[in-house]
Parts: C-alpha cells; sequence; structure tokens
C-alpha cells in the first residue's frame, strides 16, 4: 500500500490491536505476495515491532475497513469479512510469479505510461510491469 497515511496506520494499529480472527492459510505458491501487490493496490506487509523479523502478508481494505494478512500459516483477519474473503479468493486461484519473467520500465511522471500487467506510481516515475507467458 504505497500511499498508505498515517490515518491509514491508525486504523490498520486499531484493528489488529482489537479482536482477531485466525484460520489456516490454504496453499501459497512461490512469490505468491509479489503476484498479490502486483494486482491489488491495497496490498500490505507488517512488521512486528518487538519481533521485526515476524511478518505478514495480505491486503487492508480501506472502504470496508478490515484486515486481512498471512503469519504463520494462518490468515489473521480483523473487522469485517472483506479483506479476509478477498485475500482467500486470491490465495485459492494465485499461480507462482517467476520474477525472472518480469520487465519493469520507469517512465517519467509527465509521460503516459504504455499498457502493461501492472503499474506502480511514485511522484517521479511509474514503472510498468509485464509478465511474460511461460515457455
Amino acid at each position: 500500500m504505497a500511499d498508505g497515511t498515517d490515518a491509514d496506520a491508525g486504523v490498520l494499529r486499531d484493528l489488529l490491536t482489537g479482536a482477531t480472527n485466525r484460520e489456516p492459510a490454504p496453499q501459497r505458491p512461490p512469490f505468491w505476495f509479489g503476484r498479490l501487490a502486483l494486482r491489488d493496490p491495497e496490498t500490505v506487509m507488517l512488521v512486528g515491532r518487538a519481533q521485526w523479523r515476524r511478518r505478514g502478508w495480505g491486503l487492508f481494505d480501506r472502504s470496508g475497513r478490515s484486515v486481512a494478512v498471512v503469519v504463520d500459516g494462518q490468515v489473521t483477519w480483523a473487522s469485517g469479512p472483506d479483506a479476509r474473503d478477498r485475500l482467500l479468493t486470491f490465495l485459492r486461484s494465485c499461480t507462482p510469479l517467476d520474477i525472472h519473467a518480469l520487465t519493469i520500465r520507469a517512465v517519467p511522471s509527465a509521460v503516459p505510461p504504455p499498457r502493461g500487467d501492472a503499474t506502480i506510481e511514485r511522484v517521479e516515475h511509474t514503472f510498468v510491469v509485464e509478465e511474460r507467458a511461460p515457455v
């Protein structure tokens, strides 16, 4: 979630310090989080303050004010089921991401970017990501 705000961080903190639910996560293919990040702009990676090596990857649904992350083989979710449902739907249909099949081009922000499988917008550049089909 590249455009996260302090307000978003506050909502996430409130959600994750409140009541949470857990359930086993489906099998995840290699680099599943990379594929999620390329497909969904509400992707998050959460890192524990006290345990910085413990990380969770998933979705923060701003409009539904819900969060769901995969941590230690479990889907942990808080608030409504919106983020959980989206994350589980993605995980059940996700295919492995071959990072060697990706091409990334940086285009100045003032220039309209060409079409790609995903775009990542920053102040100075837009990064256009394309994935070559498997041979």
